[in-house]
C-alpha cells in the first residue's frame, strides 16, 4: 500500500511540475469541445503543442476550423496560420 501512495504522489507531483495549468483541457474529448467553443464565440486560447521531435511550445490562437482530425489555427504572437493534428494538442486552456 506504501509504494502505491507513493507513486501516486510522484505523478501528482510530475504532473504539477509539468507546467500544464491546472484548468487545462488535457484529454483529447475536452480539448475538442474547447476548441469547438473557442472557434464559434471567437475567443483566444493558449495551446501547448508536441513538435515532432517531442519537445513541447505554446502558442495563443484563435481557432479558425475544427475537422476531423486536425485543427486550423491562426497564432496570433506569429501572425501566422497552420494546420495541426489533434494528436499534437498536449492541453488547451482560455484565455
Amino acid at each position: 500500500m506504501r509504494t502505491l501512495v507513493s507513486r501516486l504522489r510522484a505523478g501528482e507531483r510530475a504532473r504539477d511540475d509539468s507546467g500544464v495549468p491546472a484548468d487545462a483541457a488535457t484529454d483529447p474529448v475536452h480539448a475538442l469541445a474547447l476548441l469547438r467553443q473557442a472557434q464559434a464565440s471567437k475567443e483566444r486560447l493558449r495551446l501547448r503543442l508536441a513538435g515532432p521531435d517531442g519537445a513541447v511550445q505554446e502558442r495563443r490562437v484563435r481557432v479558425l476550423a475544427v475537422e476531423a482530425g486536425r485543427v486550423r489555427i491562426a497564432d496570433v504572437v506569429r501572425q501566422t496560420e497552420l494546420t495541426v493534428a489533434v494528436h499534437r494538442i498536449v492541453s488547451v486552456v482560455a484565455e
